[in-house]
């Protein structure tokens, strides 16, 4: 490590010395020092002390703003037109006539998937007689049908535009 120049022999030391001579003085030396002076503290046989000093460069970074900018959407609506199948059920009703007298009513039945429904009525006799009527007869049916019906489809399109800094005008 360096040693600490004495501050006497060089009180205004602000930069780094070198060897050149100029004049009568040593360039980057301080100006009361002079090409005597360092012969005489030579010739004394004194040590001349120079001082170096170095300079340090610290870079920091801040942020400026360069511009901005504005990002904005729209909608944009379009008619599509789609494609569903739509599964339904309905029934088919048939009237069975069977006229014939019983003693109770038939129950609810179910036949080779076709719902059995007994329809009885009284008759006025000259003895009451319960006699059936009919039966109905419903059969469930099922089918796909593929319809076609307009629907709106929305979509988001994105704008993106460059702004100047603030304070500054637009060049354009």
């Amino acid at each position: 490590m360096a040693e600490r120049p004495d501050a006497s022999l060089f009180p205004k030391a602000q930069h780094h010395a070198t060897t050149t001579r100029e004049g009568g003085a040593v360039r980057g030396v301080p100006d009361d020092v002079t090409e005597a002076s360092v012969e005489r503290l030579s010739a004394a046989g004194e040590e001349l002390r120079v001082p170096l000093v170095e300079e340090e460069v610290r870079v920091t970074t801040r942020r400026v703003e360069t511009g901005r900018i504005r990002v904005s959407k729209t909608v944009i609506e379009r008619e599509e037109m789609v494609e569903a199948a739509l599964r339904h059920e309905g029934v088919e009703v048939t009237r069975v006539p069977i006229n014939r007298p019983v003693d109770v009513v038939p129950p609810v039945r179910e036949e080779d998937g076709v719902m059995v429904l007994p329809v009885v009525e009284e008759e006025l006799v000259v003895s009451r007689r319960l006699v059936l009527r009919e039966e109905v007869h419903v059969r469930r049916t099922a089918g796909v049908e593929t319809v076609r019906e307009p629907v709106t489809v929305r979509q988001e399109e994105a704008t993106v535009e460059r702004l100047p800094p603030r304070g500054t005008t637009d060049p354009a």
